[in-house]
């Protein structure tokens, strides 16, 4: 099977609650009413037809953007900058084209599962996807990156915009939770059989008992000095979904409030796939800008 189970949207959250008419439909022994049961189904084809509306609109304004991003970087007198901005629009509009993609499998097929596209693919474009999805976050945060390299310069077979997705849910929640000024570091490592990401923050820490619950969907912990929680507690249970899909695995270490944390992913690559060297130049470290 090229498909591994993923929670919709819709997990997690019980239905609707029923009207008056249908409460008064239960029996004594808490069967509901056929018309309360027919409810279930044609609730879902309903959802499901409005999704597939939606992911169609949505799809019309792609195409002009991903063409007006191609001629914004052929443009006589382009700037280098001008040409770099064209090709993360172009990069970025592609996996949000793969992401609406699976949307309308969903709503088609009604089949929750995403679907696992592996293929020969560069470290280094992987994770500069994910830079540029993070970026704006720990740009306004005036954070430091550091991408230690040493892994960057292979090229692996796995899904591509999976690990990427998964690189940049776990930049983010870094900047959520790392105070204005703090420093981030992503490592990359592959060897035979194995591919290793880690991102490390110098944040508020998580305690033992919320790394216990960190990776349940909508689950949620304080900010910084007992601040409410940021975000809606999606993204690592989306890390360890995808994770998951590769038949990897998620991990967290922290000591505790105030001493940062540090996530772990680790990604099985088949036997016969050795990671292919080639030459990666760049820096060590930046200082996170809107524009990587």
């Amino acid at each position: 099977m090229n498909q591994s189970g993923l929670q919709s949207a819709d997990a997690g959250v019980g239905p609707a609650p029923a009207t008056a008419a249908h409460q008064r439909g239960f029996t004594a022994g808490g069967a509901t009413c056929e018309a309360c049961q027919a409810l279930g189904p044609a609730r879902e084809m309903g959802k499901d037809a409005l999704l597939a509306m939606i992911v169609h609109e949505l799809r019309g304004p792609l195409a002009p953007i991903v063409t007006a991003a191609s001629l914004l970087g052929r443009l006589p007198g382009s700037t280098a900058r001008m040409r770099r901005a064209a090709r993360i629009i172009e990069r970025q509009s592609t996996q949000l084209a793969a992401l609406l993609e699976d949307l309308l499998h969903v709503a088609r097929s009604g089949d929750r599962r995403l679907v696992f596209r592996p293929r020969m693919a560069a470290l280094r474009d992987i994770i500069d996807m994910a830079v540029e999805t993070a970026a704006p976050l720990m740009a306004a945060r005036q954070h430091e990156l550091v991408v230690e390299r040493q892994g960057l310069g292979a090229t692996v077979l796995l899904d591509p915009m999976r690990v990427s997705q998964i690189v940049s849910n776990l930049l983010i929640n870094a900047a959520k939770y790392t105070a204005p000024g703090g420093r981030i570091v992503l490592q990359v490592s592959s060897a035979p059989g194995e591919l290793v990401l880690s991102v490390a923050d110098n944040g508020v820490g998580i305690s033992r008992e919320d790394q216990l619950r960190l990776f349940d969907l909508y689950a949620q912990v304080p900010g910084q000095h007992g601040a409410a929680p940021l975000g809606f507690g999606i993204g690592l249970a989306v890390v360890n979904q995808l994770a998951a899909l590769h038949g990897g695995t998620v991990s967290v270490s922290s000591a505790g409030a105030g001493s940062g944390s540090v996530f772990t992913v680790r990604l099985p690559l088949p036997a016969d796939a050795v990671p292919h060297a080639v030459p990666d130049t760049g820096p060590d470290a930046v200082r996170a800008t809107g524009l990587p």
